[in-house]
């Protein structure tokens, strides 16, 4: 879906909306007018540098040079391997015996006691 970018002719208000291509130009109101388009130049995302494969590739026994992300994803597939922090984990919850937090809480202040501002 396409983001644009509108502005308040009164307040000077600018903020990013999101619309399909058949609401564009039903722009909200803002301080009683409707609010207008500011035009943007395209946000258009650079390809990769070019780079030297750090795997073997099983196909050819030799590094590849990878010159575009499409290029490095049929790479990857192909080799069934892929780049370490791709992949998206959820986060894991972590919990302690109960109690624990105003114990460690206690001890930090124990230790601020013992050797004042060194600690």
């Amino acid at each position: 879906m396409p983001t644009y970018t509108i502005a308040c002719d009164i307040c000077g208000l600018e903020k990013d909306i999101f619309r399909t291509v058949s609401e564009h130009g039903t722009w909200p109101k803002h301080c009683g007018t409707k609010m207008r388009q500011v035009l943007q130049p395209p946000q258009i995302m650079a390809d990769i540098q070019p780079f030297r494969a750090p795997v073997i590739d099983i196909t050819t026994g030799k590094r590849a040079d990878i010159r575009s992300r499409n290029q490095l994803k049929e790479f990857e597939r192909q080799n069934h391997c892929h780049q370490i922090g791709d992949d998206v984990r959820p986060r894991k919850t972590i919990t302690g015996p109960e109690g624990l937090k105003s114990d460690l809480h206690s001890a930090v202040q124990q230790a601020k006691a013992k050797h004042g501002r060194r600690f």
